[in-house]
């Protein structure tokens, strides 16, 4: 059996530069609601949501596989840290921007697992995730919908480990990928430790950058085990928080996108199709040649 993995992550539905289907009504009350009217770059990410889900379901199609899909965490924005860069200050239209945005892969999955975000976004005790949830059990009652904190399926023989939560990427050029080879070597020693097989896909998010290891770790007599570490990309632009903050040590401060796994004989296969850097700078040339 072949198993295609799609694992988007960091959807922050009710951002105003997070993922939202056009046509959205917010605010609703008995007298109605408002159209919020997608800005350019909030279209501009739609577009990339559902091209890259068409991708998925035409190499899903070619490979006759079975679909697992793993949205690692914060899929709502919610209300905090005083933000403004918000669609609507009603968390239950963050609700119901993720629940409709959600319907695209919703459509071609054959299970779903959600995996439970930061607090701040997803409500204390991923209250909001949980409301996207039981939306889509009642959408769509023929697959199997469920939400986990860690989520660590066996396929195919391969032990894969999917979590909101990971090793931060780095603070400098130089230093990127340290801490995930270091948390990925320490949690493959811990499962060896326990005489468990060791995971060979650690899969997290939350950062909203694209990072890929490789960890390996051999034991004597010659016993080797790899795994693939991996970041993910996100579904939303770089917020005014990441703007100000975190641009004294980075120059792309987000990446958009989706990794896509391919297992098949208890091989894993790692495509990269989907990724792409987001470059924030506003650049020129100025005064305009010719002036």
């Amino acid at each position: 059996m072949t198993v295609l993995i799609a694992p988007p992550a960091d959807l922050h539905c009710g951002s105003s530069v997070g993922l939202c289907p056009p046509g959205m009504i917010i605010l609703e009350d008995s007298e109605g609601g408002i159209e919020w009217v997608l800005p350019r770059h909030q279209a501009e990410l739609w577009d990339k949501w559902v091209s890259d889900w068409a991708y998925v379901q035409r190499l899903k199609s070619t490979l006759g596989a079975k679909l697992l899909v793993v949205l690692k965490g914060d899929l709502t924005e919610n209300i905090h840290h005083s933000t403004v860069q918000l669609v609507s200050p009603k968390p239950t239209d963050h609700v119901k921007i993720a629940f409709k945005a959600l319907k695209v892969p919703l459509a071609i999955a054959d299970k779903i697992v959600i995996t439970r975000g930061t607090p701040s976004h997803a409500g204390q005790g991923a209250g909001l995730e949980e409301l996207v949830v039981k939306l889509l059990q009642t959408e769509n009652k023929d697959i199997p919908i469920e939400l986990s904190y860690i989520y660590e399926p066996t396929i195919e023989g391969v032990k894969c480990n999917f979590a909101h939560h990971g090793a931060f990427p780095g603070s400098r050029k130089w230093l990127e990928g340290n801490v995930m080879r270091y948390v990925a070597r320490s949690t493959m020693f811990e499962y060896i430790t326990r005489g468990e097989t060791p995971i060979q896909l650690m899969d997290r998010s939350h950062y909203h950058r694209a990072f890929h290891e490789t960890v390996r770790v051999k034991r004597r007599g010659g016993q080797e085990y790899v795994c693939e570490t991996l970041l993910s990309p996100a579904y939303s632009l770089a917020s005014e928080f990441a703007l100000r903050a975190k641009v004294e040590r980075e120059l792309v401060l987000s990446d958009l996108g989706m990794y896509v796994y391919v297992i098949e004989g208890g091989k894993l296969a790692i495509g990269k199709e989907l990724v792409v850097a987001h470059d924030v700078r506003d650049t020129e040339v100025w005064p305009p040649e010719g002036e």
